[in-house]
C-alpha cells in the first residue's frame, strides 16, 4: 500500500503523519487489495470556526477508487471521521464484490450441471481437416462415390 500524506496551508508534522498512518492501518483489515492512498490535509480560511479544518482521501482499490472528505474543528477529529467514512465505504464495496462472485459461481454450477446432462455419452468431436477449424456433421459422412459431391463442396476420400 502506498500512503501518500500532503498538507495545504498546513505543515504535516512527525506526529501527525503517524497518527493518519495508524488509522489508515483499520482500512487494510477489510481489503487486502489497496494499491494506492493519497490524504490531504487541509486548512481553509472559512468563516466558519468549527468547520475549518479538512482532510481528504483518495483510496485506490482493485477496480475502482474511493473518495471521502471530512471537516471538524480539530484536524485529529477530521482525521477519525475521515477514517470512519472510508471504512464503511470500503465494507460496502467489499460485501457488493462478494455478492456478485457469489451470484457468478452460482449460476456457473447451475448451467454446468444442465450442460454435462445433456451431453449424451455417444457424442463423438467432431474431426478436423485440413487447418484447425471444425467441420459441420454433413462433412464427416463418407462420399456417396469416389469424386463426386452432392453439396457442390470438394470432400476427400479417407
Amino acid at each position: 500500500m502506498n500512503l501518500t500524506i500532503s498538507g495545504h496551508h498546513l505543515e504535516v508534522t512527525p506526529a501527525l503523519r503517524g497518527y493518519v498512518s495508524d488509522k489508515l492501518d483499520r482500512i487494510t483489515r477489510h481489503f487486502e487489495q489497496v494499491m494506492d492512498v493519497r490524504v490531504l490535509l487541509s486548512v481553509d480560511n472559512l468563516k466558519e470556526k468549527d468547520r475549518r479544518q479538512r482532510a481528504e482521501c483518495n483510496i485506490k482499490v482493485k477496480g475502482g477508487e474511493l473518495h471521502a472528505e471530512s471537516a471538524h474543528e480539530d484536524l485529529y477529529a477530521a482525521v477519525d471521521e475521515l477514517v470512519d467514512k472510508l471504512d464503511r465505504q470500503l465494507v460496502r464495496d467489499k460485501d457488493k464484490r462478494q455478492t456478485v462472485e457469489r451470484v457468478a459461481e452460482k449460476h456457473l454450477r447451475k448451467y454446468s450441471q444442465k450442460i454435462t446432462s445433456a451431453i449424451d455419452s455417444t457424442f463423438q468431436p467432431p474431426l478436423l481437416y485440413g487447418r484447425l477449424s471444425f467441420r459441420s456433421p454433413a462433412f464427416m459422412e463418407p462420399p456417396t462415390s469416389p469424386g463426386r459431391c452432392t453439396s457442390g463442396r470438394r470432400q476427400f476420400s479417407p
